[in-house]
């Protein structure tokens, strides 16, 4: 292999890694107020795991969505991890949950102090 082969192999690689550090570590844009709410709801839920009261908030979902007090990237996000739930992997629902809950307060921590 000549030098530039070997340079442009290198340069994929990293443009690969780089992209897939993006993706992994891509977090949950903000949602909003009725979104936050059925967050706390279904937060609750999978600590709980409440199968009866998965469905509630499953069904909650689909009504707000249809109304137009959620996005649909909020109703997707909350459907993937009801998905888990249904699914039986608890610890991942309530992992992604607690994930979207801490993106709605971590730009407020990066605010610069202004004292």
């Amino acid at each position: 292999m000549d030098q530039r082969r070997v340079w442009t192999a290198i340069s994929l690689i990293l443009l690969l890694i780089i992209g897939l550090i993006w993706i992994l570590n891509r977090g949950y844009g903000r949602v909003s107020e009725r979104g936050y709410e059925i967050a706390t709801s279904l937060y609750s839920v999978c600590n709980r795991k409440d199968l009866a009261r998965l469905a509630t908030v499953e069904k909650l979902i689909a009504e707000f969505s249809n109304e137009g007090e959620l996005s649909p990237h909020e109703a997707k996000w909350f459907r993937g991890i009801i998905a888990s739930a249904n699914s039986g992997d608890w610890e991942r629902a309530s992992a992604s949950i607690r994930r979207l809950m801490d993106d709605q307060i971590r730009p407020a921590n990066r605010l610069p102090n202004l004292d």
